[in-house]
């Protein structure tokens, strides 16, 4: 079960929206079907995040509001005053994975152990950090634990709703046609929460988009729709990183679609400067550096599919990485990156199927080392 859509469909009701905004537009006539997959096949999803705010808060949606998945390099220990890193660490000669060992790429990858040697139970990690939280962690300063895992922020509830179909004629139920809804609730715990959205559109709006009601997805679900801040998807401020780091670990911020499962696109076998086989490539963002990858954190794969328009009919199933996958660069040169370098990495797209919002990433320094 998932508690947070795909991007793609988060798009898909976007692309609803604006298309019966645009029937509007012109006196209510509905579009055919080729007429609505032409109207809406310009619309495209750019950044998506999750948003939480308190009920009593007044204030635009604003970057303090911004919600972020659990980088996989985040380690949860019972009675934990900190939340402990899972750091690269190289192997010894010889060592091999228990794969099936047809890659010297892969297997010269380093393994990420913990900065611990408690042998303390693991725990099941919270979905979500808040962005304060997040900036801390991606920036190397510690993330204390709550004396209670009930304190970490929740994600919205879920709940299924069992219904019947009405008869018209007779206006009683037809027990025969027995239906059920996912839910998920905007609202847990006195926060609630929002998608913040930035949509390119093939042209002005028909109407206003701002504090409207639309109506959602297949079941009608109403949503209000607000202008954010304009600072909503802003990168951290300079202070908050350092001048210069030695390597940079990249996070997923949303799921992302690469050719080759988990190698990111790019990404190709090289003989490294030091003789060794080894992943480089470049980023986006940083067009021209030639960048190895070190480690790599993806948790098991994630699917999606979905129902297309245009094509009428069932989408091909995506195997995605998940929000939270962490990979671990240094530059080819040996250079350190600078901060300046790090920011320009923060929410670009790296992948394929970005224009319907996935494959976006966010990077912080990796100076920490686990000694061999």
């Amino acid at each position: 079960a998932f508690d947070w859509p795909f991007p793609p469909t988060v798009l898909g009701a976007l692309r609803a929206v604006w298309g019966y905004m645009a029937e509007d537009a012109r006196g209510g006539a509905p579009f055919s079907k080729d007429e609505w997959v032409e109207k809406t096949r310009n619309v495209h999803l750019g950044l998506t995040l999750p948003l939480r705010r308190a009920l009593k808060d007044a204030e635009a949606w604003n970057k303090g509001h911004r919600m972020w998945p659990i980088p996989a390099d985040a380690l949860f220990l019972e009675q934990a005053a900190v939340v402990h890193r899972l750091l690269p660490r190289e192997l010894p000669t010889g060592v091999r994975s228990l794969g099936l060992g047809d890659d010297a790429a892969l297997e010269s990858l380093a393994w990420c152990t913990p900065d611990t040697d408690s042998k303390a139970k693991p725990l099941t990690p919270p979905r979500w950090w808040a962005n304060d939280t997040f900036i801390d962690w991606l920036s190397e300063r510690p993330v204390s634990t709550p004396v209670s895992p009930d304190n970490w922020p929740k994600s919205p509830p879920r709940r299924t709703d069992v219904r019947l179909a009405i008869d018209g004629s007779t206006m009683t139920a037809r027990e025969s046609v027995l239906y059920s809804l996912d839910i998920v609730e905007p609202v847990v715990d006195g926060y609630q929460w929002s998608i913040g959205a930035q949509l390119e559109l093939p042209g002005a709006p028909p109407r206003a988009f701002d504090d409207e009601l639309l109506v959602l997805g297949g079941n009608s679900r109403v949503g209000v729709v607000e202008t954010p801040d304009a600072e909503v998807f802003a990168p951290p401020d300079a202070k908050d990183l350092p001048a210069s780091a030695s390597g940079i670990r990249v996070v997923c911020a949303s799921p992302a679609h690469f050719d080759a499962g988990w190698l990111p696109d790019g990404l190709v076998r090289e003989v490294s400067s030091q003789g060794t086989p080894a992943y480089q490539g470049m980023l986006p963002g940083l067009p021209g550096e030639l960048l190895t990858l070190h480690a790599a954190l993806v948790p098991r794969a994630t699917h999606w599919s979905g129902w297309s328009m245009e094509h009428k009919g069932p989408r091909p199933t995506l195997r995605l990485v998940p929000a939270g996958a962490v990979y671990f660069f240094r530059k080819a040169s040996g250079a350190d990156f600078t901060a300046e370098e790090i920011r320009r990495l923060w929410l670009s797209a790296w992948g394929k199927s970005i224009d319907m919002g996935m494959g976006r990433i966010v990077a912080g320094p990796w100076t920490q080392s686990q000694p061999a």
